[in-house]
């Protein structure tokens, strides 16, 4: 079956002008990665990848080792971004096999070119091709998962092999290790397929338990530290999804409004619809069976709780197998892909070239609301640089400090922030990207646990972030305030931000505030 799988997949590459056009994607992909500013999640990320752990509050560890092994190629924005395009080319490729073995055939040159404009011009599944988030790992781990899936039900008699089993487990495991929603997508998976195979059951019984300990094998790290940590990701993680449920009808419609249009309307309709046509087909079933239950929590969710639109984009990346198969006219593919091109076209154009970018913000009345998220680091780093945020003449006593700095200290002040995006931001904006901590009195972040351990006690620090966040009230025990300046920066009228300089008199930021030493 592999062997036919590699023969349709080089039959698919072959079709004229294809190749080219994948690795003109890619090329645009680190394009648009080495110019376009890191968003929040992104530089958090990418800080999880200066500091490995078996696992992280947040979320499993994978987009960690991605961003380890980008940092390989330095701090820019391409090292940051190197690897999901890379990714997003692998999981299109292994999207082809699954596809051929759902048509029973190698693809026809029109289905060929449906698969790369869905694929590669879905303003979502093309965004999500270039950002350091969990879900490309998902989206590969689980494409992969889903072909050996496929592989397994066609397999007549009985006659699986070990290694096939193996290798689901694994991949399952994997994608785990990226993110949680791969836990209803793997199982709804194992248990549509165990039941079509039932009848091998007995034969097939040792590969079933070699695939459970193989997923158990490759999730070790989250377990772990779960485990080390009173399972607090666990619960964070549900507390997240299904805590503070109140309904908002406006919720529900927004996300059933977003997703169609940020993932391309008519591969949303073609999904649904050849899950509709064809649900008999065992592969059809299976399919269903891995997308259909996160996709109808998420929508039920989201008239409860504010949902993203990208939570959803592994199920519609899975579903494009079946959409590529439907039998249609070809003008709605052509408008589809024109829509989803001229998205990502407007969105490239605003966002990539700076001079473009940072006119933003005036463009807007100086108020650039959520847009701020990318374009406010570089004007405040230089306003850091010009006021010399660092020097010592900005704390009392100065002198006497500079002579009788205790020896747990750094030479130079402690930076830190008060929420996790403001640490995470200014530790890859400002230069030499240095260590940023967190003091935040409300929040449990990655920071609680990377800096637990942290003396700082009489420790120079410069804090500095949104005023908005900062409470005198909080901070009076925990640190001597030595001067305080507020400012706005020109272009960001919208945000008041603060710097403090003082020194340390309480516990480290992990414990500053609750005194938890088990976290």
């Amino acid at each position: 079956m592999f062997n036919q799988i590699a023969k349709d997949l080089f039959h698919f590459l072959k079709v004229p002008h294809i190749t080219l056009a994948l690795i003109v994607a890619l090329l645009i992909r680190w394009l648009m990665s080495s110019t376009i500013p890191l968003g929040h999640d992104e530089t958090y990320y990418w800080d999880w990848g200066r500091n490995l752990q078996w696992s992280y509050y947040d979320h499993p560890p994978g987009v960690a080792w991605l961003s380890w092994l980008g940092q390989l190629f330095g701090g820019s924005l391409l090292a940051a971004r190197f690897w999901p395009p890379l990714i997003h080319l692998a999981a299109t490729l292994v999207l082809v096999a699954c596809t051929t073995l759902m048509a029973e055939r190698s693809l026809s040159k029109q289905e060929a070119w449906i698969l790369f404009g869905s694929t590669q011009l879905s303003p979502i599944l093309s965004a999500g091709g270039i950002m350091l988030l969990p879900d490309i790992g998902l989206i590969f781990f689980m494409s992969v998962f889903l072909l050996l899936v496929f592989c397994l039900a066609l397999t007549k008699d009985g006659k699986a092999g070990m290694g096939i089993f193996i290798l689901m487990g694994l991949s399952g495991g994997l994608a785990f290790c990226f993110k949680y929603h791969a836990a209803p997508m793997v199982s709804g998976s194992m248990l549509c397929l165990l039941w079509l195979r039932r009848v091998y059951f007995k034969k097939e019984f040792l590969g079933w338990i070699a695939s459970v300990i193989s997923g158990l094998f490759a999730i070790i790290p989250v377990i772990y530290w779960n485990s080390q940590h009173q399972w607090i990701s666990f619960f964070y993680q549900s507390h997240h999804g299904f805590g503070g449920l109140e309904f908002h009808f406006d919720w529900l419609l927004r996300i059933l409004i977003a997703v169609p249009l940020l993932a391309g309307p008519i591969l949303c309709f073609m999904i649904i619809r050849q899950f509709f046509n064809h649900w008999r087909n065992s592969l059809y079933f299976i399919l269903g069976s891995c997308i259909i239950p996160l996709s109808f929590l998420l929508l039920v969710l989201s008239a409860f709780k504010e949902v993203l639109p990208h939570w959803i984009m592994p199920c519609i990346w899975l579903g494009i197998p079946a959409a590529v198969l439907a039998v249609v006219d070809q003008r709605y593919w052509r408008w589809n892909f024109v829509y989803g091109g001229f998205v990502l076209l407007v969105l490239f154009s605003l966002l990539a070239p700076a001079k473009i970018r940072n006119q933003l913000p005036e463009w807007l009345g100086n108020e650039p609301g959520g847009l701020g998220q990318i374009t406010i680091w570089k004007p405040l780093v230089k306003h850091l640089e010009k006021i010399e945020y660092k020097s010592i003449t900005h704390f009392q006593h100065h002198q006497s400090d500079k002579l009788n700095q205790y020896e747990h200290c750094s030479e130079d002040p402690y930076i830190a922030s008060f929420r996790w995006f403001w640490v995470s931001q200014l530790a890859f904006n400002l230069p030499d990207q240095p260590t940023v901590l967190a003091f935040d009195p409300n929040h449990l972040s990655f920071y609680s646990f990377r800096d637990k351990n942290l003396n700082l006690n009489k420790c120079r620090v410069i804090i500095i972030g949104d005023k908005r966040s900062f409470n005198p009230k909080q901070f009076d025990n925990h640190i001597e305030i030595h001067k305080e300046s507020s400012f706005r920066l020109k272009h960001h009228q919208d945000q008041e931000l603060i710097i403090l300089w003082g020194k340390v008199t309480g516990k480290p930021p992990a414990e500053m505030w609750s005194g938890n030493k088990k976290i």
